[in-house]
């Protein structure tokens, strides 16, 4: 007779066995993929082998992480959107090189290349061989990595570099570890960043490199408070003014409140301005 009930001390799937082989196939395959298409891939092939890696990165991830989690269920409203985007800056862009007057903005002794060239690297090369590949490897490997910090430990802290690029997305909270913490983000557009991610930040270090005007937000709200978004309205500062002083968690009606006053403030100047200008143009 067989005694088929479970034993206590049966061997549970280690943590290596369901997410170690995975982290290090991803790894293995960026690893390759940088190299071919860095030194053996010819340029004509860069977009098709990057696409082939990001189908193989998928193939591995899906191992141990769902569609949603590797954003893949949001396909359809991204493609729709993008698809917007990409003609309606195609669009503009061919309408300006149409009129004489703008033509003269892409004329860059920099760049040899011709339009088609040109347009192939904006709309073709840049976003399904770079951008997609680096979208689907952070998504792979950066849970891994949060999953290994909590079994082992290590790696200590991790460096991230360009965060802003990946890290803005709505589930972008969910590829980092933020209860363990100890991220180092890079970036020169903080506020860009989730808010959550914000909220979970414990020092920031302003550099050359920073967007400088974040730097003068940021110097504004230490030195003002709330009254410095009064100056929401001017153009370049004000949007990196609210967004950072929803950073530092500021008072969130008296922010509210003086971004209303300076708001009405700059409309009542311009249109007395106007009427100033042109007296009898608007009449009641």
């Amino acid at each position: 007779m067989v005694d088929r009930r479970p034993r206590s001390d049966a061997r549970q799937p280690t943590w290596w066995a369901r997410w170690g082989v995975t982290l290090a196939a991803v790894v293995a395959v960026l690893a390759v993929a940088n190299v071919a298409s860095n030194r053996l891939v010819p340029a004509v092939l860069y977009v098709p082998w990057n696409l082939a890696v990001t189908a193989a990165l998928v193939v591995v991830a899906r191992r141990r992480m769902t569609d949603t989690e590797l954003g893949l269920t949001e396909w359809r409203r991204g493609g729709v959107f993008g698809a917007v985007l990409v003609v309606a800056t195609l669009g503009t862009m061919l309408l300006a090189l149409a009129m004489p007057a703008f033509r003269q903005l892409y004329e860059d002794r920099r760049v040899d290349d011709d339009l088609v060239v040109v347009l192939y690297q904006a709309f073709v090369r840049v976003p399904f061989g770079t951008v997609l590949l680096e979208e689907i490897a952070f998504r792979s490997v950066l849970p891994a990595l949060a999953t290994l910090r909590q079994h082992t430990g290590l790696p200590h802290s991790i460096v991230l570099d360009e965060a802003h690029y990946f890290l803005h997305a709505q589930d972008g909270p969910r590829l980092l570890d933020l209860e363990l913490n100890t991220y180092t983000l890079v970036s020169y557009r903080a506020s860009r960043l989730h808010r959550d991610i914000l909220a979970a930040t414990e020092v920031i270090i302003v550099t050359r490199e920073s967007d400088p005007h974040e730097v003068r937000a940021l110097k504004w709200l230490e030195r003002f408070g709330p009254k410095a978004c009064l100056l929401a309205w001017l153009p370049g500062v004000g949007d990196p003014l609210c967004a950072v002083a929803g950073w530092l968690k500021m008072p969130f009606w008296p922010c509210l409140g003086y971004m209303a006053i300076g708001k009405f403030a700059r409309y009542v100047t311009m249109t007395a301005a106007l009427l100033w200008v042109f007296p009898g143009a608007i009449s009641v």
